[in-house]
């Protein structure tokens, strides 16, 4: 299973490139658990290009960080006919979609990326994690009390 750091960097220039045509319409985040054991379950939509794409990235933590090892899923055609089956073959996703067919004229060496639907769901849900814990961290700061205050 590959990490989410490792889905990044395999990521083609193209689609990072790109990524700016797209935004995030909806998102959902929910802690789960299956027969893998307790995990993170972010379900997306993305706009951007011919129509709103369905993503999911199930993050195997109980955080979302760049080590952690995901499988994803996209509904549009490049994750489909390109990515789907390169990365199945990496423990990251199933076969849904594509038939099981190799795609051998898309992707023929079957290198791992992510398509920019889910670049930019990825994204958004890091910076959200990230904005949490810095909100955390600041309600650990106690408050100086009002007493401490007046003998200062």
């Amino acid at each position: 299973m590959l990490s989410i750091e490792q889905l990044l960097k395999a990521t083609s220039p193209e689609v990072i490139r790109n990524i700016g045509r797209y935004h995030l319409d909806l998102a959902h985040t929910k802690i789960d658990s299956d027969e893998h054991g307790n995990h993170i379950l972010i379900v997306a939509v993305v706009s951007g290009g011919e129509q709103p794409q369905k993503c999911s990235i199930r993050v195997f933590d109980k955080n979302i960080n760049i080590k952690a090892g995901c499988f994803v899923y996209c509904s549009c055609k490049m994750f489909i006919n390109k990515l789907e089956v390169a990365l199945a073959t990496q423990g990251s996703a199933k076969v849904i979609n594509a038939a099981q067919k190799l795609p051998t004229k898309t992707n023929p060496k079957l290198l791992p990326g992510i398509c920019p639907h889910l670049m930019v769901a990825i994204r958004a849900s890091l910076l959200a994690e990230q904005q949490k814990q810095e909100q955390q961290k600041q309600q650990k700061v106690a408050p100086i009390s009002p007493k401490l205050k007046k003998n200062r």
